[in-house]
């Protein structure tokens, strides 16, 4: 709900709605530490994380035309979407539990695609500092992902992110019956970007 209205607010409405602006702040950092979270489950890690970067991967390729032609890019294609963002945070993850080669291979992954995704390095820290935490809490993990949310909101110019956190925490305490779609995400982020776009076309 938060990233359909940021992008309408984006996409069709220039931004003119400080309100979903401020909602769609929240989108980010839950994506992000949710992943985190999802990717510090035990057992069939190397099965789990493989399925979770390839769909991504693909979700973001068949995103990147409407992402691109909506203005959601600053150059060209780049940043990638917020679908690469947590496909390269899946890749950092997985390689930090390989071996010291795998581990160097995953910083210089950092580095490097930290360049290239949407919110750059402060996402990819975000979601890996989220990781580190599920896995085994600690204040050195707490305090790289309270330091990747200042930064965050740095780039967003405001501090509606930090509200994301008080939000997953009371989830944590909820117990509703919905059933779980694994794959609703997946197919809904290029959707409703090519159904902003035609609406948008449409419209000039």
């Amino acid at each position: 709900m938060a990233m359909t209205v940021d992008h309408v607010n984006t996409f069709l409405l220039a931004s003119s709605w400080p309100a979903g602006f401020a909602f769609g702040r929240l989108a980010m950092p839950i994506f992000v530490i949710v992943l985190g979270i999802n990717l510090a489950r035990p057992g069939g890690q190397t099965v789990r994380y493989h399925r979770i970067l390839s769909r991504l991967a693909v979700a973001g390729l068949l995103a990147t035309p409407f992402h691109v032609a909506l203005g959601g890019a600053i150059r060209g294609a780049w940043p990638l979407n917020i679908l690469f963002t947590l496909a390269l945070i899946t890749a950092v993850v997985w390689g930090l539990q390989g071996s010291r080669l795998q581990q160097a291979g995953a910083w210089v992954l950092l580095l490097v695609g930290g360049m290239l995704v949407e919110y750059f390095w402060i996402g990819v820290v975000l979601g890996v500092a989220a990781w580190r935490y599920a896995r085994r809490p600690s204040f050195p993990a707490a305090a790289l992902g309270l330091a990747a949310m200042a930064g965050l909101s740095g780039i967003n110019g405001n501090g509606w992110a930090w509200l994301a956190l008080p939000l997953l925490a009371a989830a944590t305490r909820l117990r509703l019956p919905i059933r779980r779609h694994r794959d609703v995400f997946y197919v809904y982020y290029p959707l409703h970007l090519a159904v902003l776009w035609a609406i948008r076309w449409l419209s000039a």
